[in-house]
């Protein structure tokens, strides 16, 4: 299976799109639970929830699933997770983890 760039990339919005809310006054914001685990939304759900609530999906869980992702869905696992440490980065604040370690400190 050989893809482009900008397939790829396609794809990756597309399964955003199926792990957050479509309609309504939450429209946007993160599904309250995963889509079905074999979808490309589970990958993307996966992805972005581990960065906004890690304590939802715990350690187990989250090494369970992200274990029987297809290799596609691996592939978009991982290319929305480096986007969103990019996107931390570049905002120039502490993650979830910095800023948790920062609050024990005090």
């Amino acid at each position: 299976m050989t893809m482009t760039s900008a397939e790829f990339k396609d794809i990756c919005l597309t399964a955003i799109g199926k792990a957050t809310v479509s309609r309504g006054l939450l429209k946007g914001q993160l599904l309250a639970r995963c889509p079905r685990s074999d979808s490309d939304g589970a990958a993307a759900w996966q992805a972005m929830t581990i960065r906004d609530n890690p304590w939802i999906l715990g350690d187990d869980r989250l090494m369970r699933t992200v274990l029987n992702f297809s290799e596609r869905q691996q592939a978009i696992y991982h290319a929305i997770d480096k986007a969103l440490i990019l996107a931390d980065a570049s905002e120039d604040r502490p993650t979830w983890f910095q800023g948790y370690l920062q609050q024990g400190e005090g």
